[in-house]
């Protein structure tokens, strides 16, 4: 394995994190419309303003457990 510098692994790190972000952003967004089919852009839109890994969390499980789609977007940060 070739060595790699710590600011590389910085880097390799923060891209790793990227990735995750919006992968968890598609996989919501996937959910919501696989289960309501429709989804309005400004529930999209809100999703894909959350960078904050933990709060995707959980919002996929919400995503698969809650019943109505209003009641998802009142969960959203609102702007």
């Amino acid at each position: 394995m070739p060595y790699i510098t710590s600011i590389e692994q910085i880097g390799l790190e923060k891209g790793e994190q990227i990735g995750i972000v919006k992968s968890s952003k598609e996989s919501i967004i996937t959910v919501l419309e696989t289960r309501f089919e429709n989804v309005p852009t400004n529930i999209v839109d809100a999703v894909n303003q959350i960078d904050n890994i933990k709060s995707l969390k959980q919002l996929t499980k919400t995503a698969v457990l809650i019943d109505y789609l209003e009641s998802f977007a009142d969960l959203l940060p609102h702007k």
